[in-house]
């Protein structure tokens, strides 16, 4: 209850792969800059009544109320029914315990985002991390779906020292990949289709990868690009994930090739990857 509407989306998506189905209250910035329960809060109890009138047990249920916005009305007899029942109840501080802290009046930042939807996976997926494989098995999966995602051998190197927070972050960017390159890029700019499956991306301000394209022992094409996307920001390196990539076309066929994948790096970089002949 209460989650920022603009990672709704993303949200839900992460929990896909985790066989967890979502249910949420969203919250918004009022013309005033207050973070407020959509449409208002009493709806938010509605929602909640409705959610747990849907379970056939009330021990399944899992609630978690932010703590961003004005507490729903009447919300706690209904609190306590779940409580009772056995099911779970997580009612976290404002800056405490990992959740970072938002100051009254203060504007949604993408830091602030990141860093509530890193420790919303932490806590509800917590149960599952099992599930979520670890960075490098992510990326073999991906280039063994498709034979057009290349991935450079360097891109093995530190990719596992990622935060497990966001290894989901990097199967969900690997996904992506792959259904791109089956659709054979026919998707718009892949900026844009990335982003509409809750990825942030960055065409410039990051560090410069030098790619070098090689056939057999042919280098047939150099470039440099800083393209990548993105999952943490003003956190700690290993949670500050970046996963650099580039797409590119040799006699007709479309490429797309994962670079590097790890905690936010530090300079420039080259990079050696390897097509067919």
């Amino acid at each position: 209850m209460g989650m920022p509407a603009k990672l709704r989306a993303r949200f839900v998506q992460a929990a896909g792969p985790q066989e967890i189905e979502v249910t949420c209250v969203l919250a918004d910035t009022n013309p005033q800059g207050v973070l407020q329960l959509r449409p208002f809060p009493k709806q938010a109890t509605a929602d909640l009544r409705n959610y747990l009138d849907d379970l056939e047990d009330l021990a399944d249920a899992y609630v978690l109320l932010l703590p961003y916005t004005e507490r729903p009305p009447n919300v706690d007899d209904l609190l306590c029914q779940i409580e009772e029942a056995g099911g779970e109840v997580v009612e976290p501080m404002n800056g405490e315990q990992g959740w970072p802290k938002l100051l009254p009046r203060r504007p949604l930042t993408a830091e602030f985002n990141d860093a509530l939807f890193g420790q919303l996976c932490e806590t509800v997926f917590a149960q599952d991390d099992a599930a979520t494989p670890v960075p490098s098995i992510s990326l073999r999966s991906a280039r063994d779906r498709h034979p057009k995602l290349l991935v450079a051998e360097s891109a093995f190197n530190v990719c596992d020292e990622i935060a497990p927070l966001r290894h989901a972050f990097v199967a969900e960017a690997m996904d992506a990949f792959v259904l791109f390159l089956q659709q054979d890029g026919a998707v718009g700019r892949i900026d844009s289709f990335l982003r509409g499956r809750g990825l942030r991306h960055a065409q410039t301000g990051g560090s410069v990868v030098t790619v070098k394209v090689f056939a057999g022992q042919r280098e047939i094409k150099t470039f440099d690009t800083e393209t990548h996307v993105k999952q943490g920001d003003g956190t700690t390196v290993q949670a500050a994930a970046r996963i650099y990539y580039c797409t590119f076309k040799e006699n007709g066929v479309l490429y797309l090739a994962v670079l590097y994948a790890g905690p936010h790096p530090d300079g420039a970089m080259t990079c050696k990857i390897q097509i067919d002949t």
